[in-house]
């Protein structure tokens, strides 16, 4: 669901950087076109986040092997011998990997409150920014 919206990547630099605590402002820099519909979200999220613990204990994971594991995953895998399509396809899995490490920490948090909200607001933040980079670095490989 985060991936179909309109996320305002600017606005949401700006969230961290002046760390805002506005959720209306974060709901509306991540796209979402209702305060229920973010927090449906997190709530999504953070169930997802307890399967993936339940199943596979990525708690108990670093970085780099739950990028190994997410690698895996048929969604991220790639048929494709272009250097740049597959640093962009490793990059996106090392930040994915990052940010469900940090959000299964947000988690722990009540999403229903503002730490929880804002926890979640500057991990998502990060790793848009993060994919944002890969994408930037995959274009300039293609040049």
């Amino acid at each position: 669901m985060l991936a179909n919206n309109e996320f305002d990547l600017t606005a949401l630099n700006q969230f961290v950087r002046e760390e805002s605590t506005d959720l209306e402002e974060l709901r509306i820099a991540l796209g979402f076109s209702s305060q229920s519909e973010f927090l449906d979200f997190q709530e999504a999220w953070k169930s997802d986040l307890l399967y993936l613990e339940d199943t596979y204990q990525i708690s108990e994971l670093d970085s780099s092997s739950l990028a190994d594991l997410i690698a895996s995953a048929p969604f991220y895998q790639t048929q494709s011998n272009d250097n740049c399509d597959r640093l962009r396809r490793n990059c996106v899995i090392n930040a994915s990997a990052v940010y469900t490490l940090e959000a299964l920490g947000c988690s722990a948090l009540n999403l229903t409150v503002i730490g929880g909200v804002i926890c979640y607001g500057v991990i998502t933040a990060q790793y848009l920014s993060s994919v944002d980079t890969c994408t930037i670095q995959w274009e300039q490989c293609n040049e």
